[in-house]
């Protein structure tokens, strides 16, 4: 990787490769915005050459680093509502990746398993966070919204047990 560059996420979702020895602004990404969103960027995982982050509106996107390109983007969980309130559905924490498979999860609606290189789902299962999910093993941890923490097996999201003793 070309370390003489860092990326940034702005708010309202800008991606920016900034030369760090003068500043200079090598690419820009502006990824859509629905109406609207909660207002906290998740942050970023590099892995291969390749950025990959949450967006609002329950999106992953993955963006070639050299060039700033879009290389794919997916719908972790489509958001739902008659309200723009409550279609709001981000995915607000930081994606983990597993050798080819990278996990992610919306603020409400869904924990998803995807390819990295195809972007095809594998698994998905209904489970909401904000604060994002950790990788033990074979284990999923998620801490869901209500606080309640699950383990989940990672090859095929059913949970392992959960634990409600935290719950709100």
């Amino acid at each position: 990787p070309n370390t003489s560059f860092v990326v940034v996420k702005l708010n309202f979702n800008k991606f920016v490769q900034i030369n760090i020895s003068d500043g200079s602004i090598k690419w820009d990404y502006q990824a859509p915005n629905p109406p609207l969103t909660i207002n906290y960027q998740g942050d970023m995982i590099f892995a291969n050459g390749v950025i990959y982050s949450g967006l609002p509106g329950g999106k992953l996107i993955a963006i070639e680093a050299e060039t700033g390109s879009m290389i794919w983007e997916v719908n972790v969980a489509s958001p739902k509502g008659l309200t723009e309130i409550e279609r709001a559905n981000d995915v607000t924490s930081q994606p983990v990746i597993d050798g080819s498979i990278i996990y992610s999860v919306s603020s409400k609606g869904k924990i998803t398993s995807f390819d990295r290189r195809t972007s095809q789902k594998i698994w998905d299962r209904t489970l909401s966070s904000f604060v994002g999910l950790n990788l033990y093993g074979n284990n999923l941890i998620v801490v869901h919204e209500s606080g309640s923490i699950y383990s989940l097996n990672n090859e095929v999201g059913k949970s392992n047990w959960r634990n409600a003793d935290l719950q709100y």
